[in-house]
C-alpha cells in the first residue's frame, strides 16, 4: 500500500473495463498558436496495459482488441510487484542500439517470438491509491 495521500486533484474511480484513447488528427501543418503539446511518434503498436493490482493484466490495442495472449510475456516479471490498479498507455516497440524504434524490427520480433526485444514506451499512466 502506498503511504502517500491521494493527490488533491485526483478523483477516486474503479478500474475501467475499457479505455478510450486520444488519437492523432492529421493536419497540413503544425498549429501556430500557443498551448499545444507535441509528442514523439515511435514506430510501434499502441497498447494499453491495465493492471488489476492482484497479478492480473489486460493488454488492449488502440482498436479495443485484447492482445494479452500475444504480448503478456514481457510483463510477467513485474506483475507481482504491482500492488495497485494501474492503467498505462504506451507504444509497444523494438528499439535499435541508438534507441530508435523500427516497425519492421517490431514485426520481426513478433514473427520470431522474440518478445524479450519488446519495450513499452509509456505515454501516460494512472495509478489508483487504495
Amino acid at each position: 500500500m502506498l503511504k502517500s495521500p491521494l493527490p488533491a486533484a485526483a478523483v477516486a474511480a474503479h478500474l475501467p473495463s475499457r479505455v478510450d484513447l486520444a488519437l492523432v488528427t492529421p493536419c497540413a501543418e503544425p498549429p501556430a498558436s500557443d498551448g499545444w503539446l507535441h509528442e514523439v511518434k515511435h514506430d510501434g503498436h499502441r497498447l494499453v496495459a491495465i493492471f488489476d493490482g492482484r497479478g492480473g493484466l489486460r493488454l488492449v490495442s488502440r482498436n479495443g482488441f485484447d492482445r494479452t495472449a500475444a504480448f503478456r510475456a514481457p510483463f510477467d516479471p513485474i506483475l507481482g510487484g504491482i500492488r495497485h490498479e494501474l492503467v498505462i498507455d504506451g507504444e509497444l516497440a523494438v528499439p535499435d542500439d541508438r534507441g530508435v524504434t523500427d516497425i519492421d524490427a517490431l514485426h520481426d520480433a513478433i514473427l520470431h517470438k522474440q518478445l524479450e526485444r519488446l519495450i513499452l514506451r509509456v505515454r501516460s499512466g494512472a495509478l489508483r491509491w487504495t
